[in-house]
């Protein structure tokens, strides 16, 4: 029982690994894939002026009121990305978030589309806490400790995602 708890920790670290290499190096897939917990659509007038000031926004983002945790790029045309720091010295604020995701401008539907997206390595804990819990205890212990944990990170980040969805529509409203 010993060697489970020691290959899924294993599995824990490596997840964290490979998605810390996957956000630093600002990996396109990793940024528009996922699993999915956040979705806003914007109408906007202007694209051009949108892009403009969304790019602006995004690149400078932790200098953005609210935002010091945070930072972001451009990862392709009208596609932005965003992701809480790695590090963030000075501060323990928002320690329970793990938010990436993106910020596209659809030409077509004239619309600023934000998504966001669960960490992988959140996920990975969260199973690791879940088994942990289920050979120690039982099935229901472990489902109503992985589910307060879950429910409050979501609630966290959800708050997050929210406040960003906000400082965008003004940001293109103004």
């Amino acid at each position: 029982m010993e060697n489970m708890y020691l290959v899924c920790l294993i599995i824990v670290f490596i997840v964290a690994i490979v998605e810390t290499i996957l956000s630093s190096t600002w990996n396109k897939h990793y940024f528009s894939h996922g699993i999915e917990i956040f979705k806003k659509s914007i109408p906007v007038s202007n694209l051009d002026n949108a892009s403009h000031k969304i790019s602006e926004f995004v690149n400078n983002l932790d200098k953005q009121k609210g935002f010091s945790n945070y930072k972001g790029a451009d990862l392709d045309d009208n596609v932005f990305a965003f992701q809480k720091k790695l590090i963030t010295i000075g501060t323990s604020r928002n320690g329970l978030e793990s938010i990436h995701g993106t910020i596209s401008i659809d030409s077509e539907t004239r619309a600023i589309r934000i998504k966001g997206f669960v960490g992988y390595s959140f996920l990975s804990l969260m199973i690791y806490i879940f088994i942990f819990f289920l050979l120690d205890s039982d099935l229901v212990s472990a489902l109503i400790i992985v589910s307060i944990l879950s429910l409050l990170s979501y609630w966290f980040e959800s708050r997050r995602y929210k406040k960003l969805t906000t400082e965008i529509t003004n940001l293109i409203n103004s």
